[in-house]
């Protein structure tokens, strides 16, 4: 019989083990979930061409978003803003639904809406932290983690 210690050790390890676990059965869920936003927002593309529109469908499909002005944009930019247009950006969080995914890769899917000096949509960009992978060369396996 193990002595309490060596029990209490083992224990750790056994539960730090199986926390690693959950990324590697996702089955494709977290990528799936983002491609799902992610087409979602491109076939919306129509009613979010200007500013006004896409604010006002932002709000109908209750998605929190929060908008950087084109001063604000052009002098010191957010750090989520990848490139200035000219005009406002939009940055839109959506929650990911899936509880592996939110842990494991992503709380948020990142939709960047970027108009122009006339409030028409000139770029949409959404992002997600990338799966990693988990490579065993000596087995020649490559499994995904939280893909």
């Amino acid at each position: 019989m193990l002595p309490v210690r060596a029990s209490v050790i083992v224990l750790l390890v056994v539960c730090g083990w199986l926390a690693l676990m959950p990324p590697f059965f996702t089955h494709g869920a977290c990528t799936a979930e983002f491609d799902a936003a992610s087409e979602a927002l491109q076939r919306a593309r129509p009613a979010l061409g200007t500013l006004t529109q896409a604010q006002d469908y932002l709000r109908a499909q209750a998605m929190p978003f929060r908008m950087v002005t084109a001063e604000q944009c052009d002098s010191s930019p957010a750090w989520e803003v990848e490139v200035c247009h000219g005009g406002p950006v939009l940055l839109v969080a959506l929650p990911v639904k899936n509880r592996v995914c939110r842990y494991y890769r992503d709380s948020s899917i990142r939709v960047q809406l970027g108009f122009n000096k006339t409030l028409e949509l000139v770029r949409m960009q959404s992002d997600m932290n990338p799966y990693h992978m988990l490579k065993l060369p000596i087995l020649g396996l490559e499994v995904d983690w939280a893909k």
